[in-house]
């Protein structure tokens, strides 16, 4: 025997029902970016202050000759090479080498990772952006979802009460008048309904 798939659920179609899975992942998605907005970011690096350091110090490459630190590369010849400073000191492992090392690689690295941080600066911006754009139509598709799902109710509760016998409708008007504390409109509109079916017994419709 063969079975009829499923057909595929329509975020446009009222009838569709929102699932214990859904609503997770919607609370847990909203949850996300309402902790990112209040979220306390470091503090910010003055990039502006790093980036004309770097642009007064004596233009680079370095490197590190022992502790001497000059202008240049390992691979230049020159006479007399414009020399930046040293760090020979005994009282350290090393002798001031690491820093020697240290100092003439930051020539060069500094204003890459300034680069860098900026380019990340930029797309997280753009992120920020997106997100605030996904949280803003979350809420427009949640709004429309809750708007769909009351029309659908109220429809669906129509429907049923046009399936019902003028008895079942008088029925649930004399129950809901009821639950009002209206109890003498309730005895009236059972009075005035038993009155119009004896009525309409006695003096058929042609």
């Amino acid at each position: 025997m063969s079975t009829q798939s499923q057909p595929a659920r329509c975020g446009n179609d009222p009838r569709a029902q929102i699932t214990d899975g859904d609503r997770a992942a919607i609370d847990e998605f909203r949850a996300y970016v309402a902790d990112r907005k209040t979220e306390q970011p470091a503090a910010p690096l003055d990039l502006d202050a790093i980036q004309a350091r770097c642009d007064a110090a004596t233009p680079g490459p370095w490197w590190a000759d022992d502790t001497d630190i000059i202008v240049g590369t390992p691979d230049d010849l020159q006479p007399h090479p414009v020399w930046i400073g040293e760090t020979a000191n005994p009282g350290t492992p090393n002798g001031g080498l690491a820093n020697a090392s240290f100092i003439a690689a930051a020539r060069t690295t500094v204003p890459a990772l300034l680069a860098r941080v900026r380019d990340l600066e930029a797309e997280n911006a753009t992120l920020r952006e997106r997100l605030d754009a996904a949280d803003h139509g979350l809420d427009r598709w949640h709004e429309a979802f809750t708007g769909l799902q009351a029309e659908n109710g109220r429809l669906t509760a129509e429907l049923a009460e046009l399936k019902m016998t003028p008895r079942e409708r008088a029925n649930v008007r004399v129950r809901d008048l009821l639950a009002a504390g209206d109890h003498e409109g309730a005895t009236a509109y059972a009075e005035a309904f038993e009155a119009s079916e004896a009525y309409d017994a006695t003096h058929p419709r042609l």
